[in-house]
């Protein structure tokens, strides 16, 4: 493909296929070509984090939402792959902002704020 955007989504269909090394191969030339596409860093975290490159996986999170403040999905992955790292706390900040982003319209960030907030023994409520 030549555009990033063929890349990222060629590599979620390998993603799919459980061919990891590819989806991230696509994935750093899509960065290098298009450094300020948020998305593939989000897709990036997301393959390093199924690799078990934790360090590699928050990141390319942390680089998604420092290059584009408004994507509300960096922050949700971001902050399911600090939950599967026990990092409760953490995550939940990301979510919260993830809900302010959507303006708590976005269904899924909400009701996994709720089910993080019911983990940390907290109030549901917003």
């Amino acid at each position: 493909p030549h555009s990033p955007r063929a890349k990222n989504n060629l590599a979620l269909e390998y993603i799919s296929r459980h061919d990891l090394a590819t989806a991230r191969s696509l994935l750093e030339k899509c960065i290098v070509e298009a450094p300020t596409y948020a998305v593939c860093y989000t897709n990036l975290g997301i393959v390093n984090s199924m690799l078990g490159h934790a360090g590699a996986a928050e990141k390319n999170f942390e680089i998604a939402m420092r290059v584009d403040m408004g994507v509300v999905t960096s922050r949700l992955f971001y902050a399911e792959f600090l939950v599967n790292k026990g990092e409760l706390q953490k995550a939940k900040k990301y979510l919260i902002e993830a809900d302010e982003f959507a303006s708590g319209l976005h269904q899924p960030v909400h009701q996994y704020l709720k089910l993080i907030k019911q983990r940390l023994g907290e109030p549901s409520s917003n």
